[in-house]
C-alpha cells in the first residue's frame, strides 16, 4: 500500500487528513484498475463504459495475436 493516506503516520490537522482521504477516494474510484470489475475503474463500471473498454481491449489483444502469427509464418517460410 503505497498511497499517501497509508504511509503518513500522523496528520497535522483534520483538514489535512480529510484532503488526503478525498484524494485517495477519487484515485481509488476513477484511476485505479480493479480486478473484481475486469480491470476497469469503479467509475467506468458505474457509468456503463466498462463493456466498451473491455471489448476494445479484447480487439487489441486479438490483433496482436494475429500480427504475431503472421510474422511467425513469414519467418518459417523464409527460413526454409
Amino acid at each position: 500500500k503505497y498511497e499517501n493516506v497509508y504511509r503518513k503516520e500522523t496528520y497535522q490537522s483534520f483538514y489535512e487528513a480529510r484532503e488526503d482521504i478525498e484524494d485517495f477516494i477519487d484515485y481509488y474510484n476513477s484511476e485505479r484498475l480493479h480486478q473484481g470489475v475486469d480491470y476497469v475503474t469503479p467509475d467506468q463500471k458505474y457509468n456503463g463504459k466498462a463493456d466498451e473498454i473491455i471489448d476494445e481491449r479484447k480487439k487489441k489483444h486479438q490483433s496482436a495475436i494475429d500480427r504475431r502469427k503472421r510474422l511467425n509464418r513469414k519467418r518459417k517460410s523464409t527460413a526454409a
